[in-house]
């Protein structure tokens, strides 16, 4: 993996820009709303994905809550940790560098702990072939079909859940994809209160967001992968005290759907 500049003193100011500063669309334009401040928010969301839906056998959608007022004070932390460890490159679960690993595991202990953190995962597998392959109905769909699908799964899961008053951050998507289209549909169907697109290395929770639904895939997936990623998936049953990360998991810390 290649290393890149952190953000560093600007960091903060990104975090702040991503959930209060005005929305910024999937495409890459202004819009003119702005968004609610932290003081109006219940929780804050952190939205990723893992796997490509319509693509791969298993998709997993997760979101990281949390409570509001300790956006700050964690992201605080969590920059702590990078400090620490002087790691500067942005935190996936994909990749073998063998760097990463005592950060992730300081920022896993860090969210088992926390009580104002809360996981929640919906997991979509494609149906299979009696000789085992996944079969790919939604492969030929279009992006828009796909988004409005991947919104059906947010919806899903605030509902089971009962996500209230929330601000909603997700990595920045292409600037090809329905920008307006997504952010119409998003607002009509989740009671968000706003929603940022960020690029994902300004923001450490989207980063733990992200390894955290990846460790849920791989785990469901049963994917071939380096012993980086085996050890940073089995710290987490660990130290959440599971066996698996299957679907219907409920330890009130991580919520599997």
């Amino acid at each position: 993996m290649k290393r890149r500049d952190f953000l560093g003193n600007t960091f903060l100011a990104s975090i702040t820009a991503a959930i209060a500063a005005p929305f910024q669309s999937f495409g890459g334009k202004n819009n003119t709303s702005v968004a609610p401040t932290l003081g109006e928010a219940e929780q804050i969301v952190y939205a990723c994905e893992s796997g490509i839906y319509g693509k791969d056998g298993t998709y997993v959608l997760g979101l990281l809550v949390i409570e509001a007022k300790q956006v700050e004070l964690i992201e605080q932390q969590l920059l702590q940790y990078r400090e620490e460890f002087k790691y500067k490159a942005k935190l996936t679960f994909s990749g073998n560098d063998a760097n990463k690993e005592p950060i992730v595991k300081m920022m896993l202990n860090y969210f088992a702990k926390n009580e104002a953190m809360s996981f929640y995962a919906t997991v979509i597998q494609s149906e299979k072939t009696e000789e085992g392959n996944p079969i790919l109905a939604d492969f030929q769909t279009s992006f828009g079909q796909k988004a409005v699908r991947k919104i059906e799964f947010f919806q899903q899961i605030a509902e089971k859940t009962g996500i209230g008053a929330a601000n909603y951050v997700m990595k920045s998507q292409s600037p090809y994809g329905p920008s307006v289209f997504f952010k119409e549909k998003f607002n009509e169907n989740i009671k968000a209160l706003d929603f940022s697109a960020v690029n994902t290395l300004s923001s450490n929770l989207l980063q733990l967001s992200g390894i955290l639904t990846g460790c849920v895939r791989s785990d469901i997936a049963d994917l071939s992968q380096d012993k980086v990623r085996i050890s940073i998936k089995n710290h987490l049953k660990e130290i959440l005290e599971l066996k698996s990360l299957a679907v219907g998991t409920d330890n009130k810390k991580i919520r599997i759907f």
